[in-house]
């Protein structure tokens, strides 16, 4: 097997596969993400990562999420550019949509770290759909490759074309075969970040605290009750089922 295909093989079978929740007394920084001084109240709530990717998710006081996506290594790259491993709060660029904003590095389009920050109260799928139509408009396939359920839609779409073609070719039927695990792994992947972020979401919205920093140690307790007692906290949302539309602010 060619070094590079051993690598994606790698990549792809390790996925984002370490889970972690701050500590409530601690107020932990986001991981990959400086942000801007006037950011100052982000606080990660929790994050996933393998030896290849992070992906770090934080709130702030005035309740809005923040999901931040870096890399920290890549084929035949012991060392990352910085742009790639960090995203910076005083070198970025804001691109607005209606439901959130999408944040990279200003120097380094088309291959930097990234992040989207959602309005106040969207649901956990509509901040998920918000952050799919910034992505597919404003990011590379290689930025998207770095979180799962950036590349899903995208890999659904080709796998029902390779379908619709009725190849009956063995090579024909491996590419199927391999499309449809990633495919497999990328939703398994999008449901547990999504159970993860419902939780979070909802104490978001129940929580009043006077204190933005005591409602975040809120949050972050509630995940770790969560973690440990299997919890599937289920909360019907008006917008769930919306189709996912495209967000034409984002192509400005």
């Amino acid at each position: 097997m060619r070094a590079r295909e051993l690598y994606e093989k790698n990549r792809s079978s390790e996925s984002i596969s370490h889970e972690r929740t701050s500590e409530a007394a601690e107020h932990k920084p986001m991981q990959g993400y400086i942000p801007h001084p006037a950011d100052k109240s982000i606080t990660e709530v929790f994050g996933i990562s393998n030896s290849f990717d992070n992906i770090s998710v934080g709130a702030d006081k005035n309740g809005r999420f923040t999901i931040s996506v870096s890399s920290q290594k890549e084929y035949h790259s012991p060392t990352l550019q910085s742009d790639r491993k960090l995203l910076r709060g005083t070198r970025r660029r804001i691109r607005y949509g209606h439901f959130g904003e999408l944040h990279t590095n200003l120097s380094s389009r088309g291959n930097s770290a990234f992040a989207f920050r959602s309005n106040k109260l969207l649901s956990e799928n509509r901040i998920m759909n918000e952050f799919k139509i910034a992505a597919a408009h404003r990011l590379s396939r290689r930025q998207r490759n770095t979180a799962p359920f950036l590349t899903l839609d995208e890999d659904k779409k080709k796998l029902q074309r390779l379908r619709g073609e009725h190849d009956p070719s063995p090579e024909m039927k491996l590419l199927t075969g391999k499309l449809e695990q990633t495919v497999l792994r990328e939703a398994e992947f999008e449901n547990r970040f999504l159970r993860r972020l419902r939780v979070a979401r909802i104490q978001l919205k129940m929580v009043s605290a006077p204190d933005g920093r005591d409602l975040i140690s809120r949050i972050i307790s509630r995940l770790n009750d969560a973690e440990n007692e299997g919890d599937d906290d289920k909360e019907n949302n008006n917008d769930d089922n919306n189709d996912l539309r495209k967000d034409k602010a984002f192509l400005k």
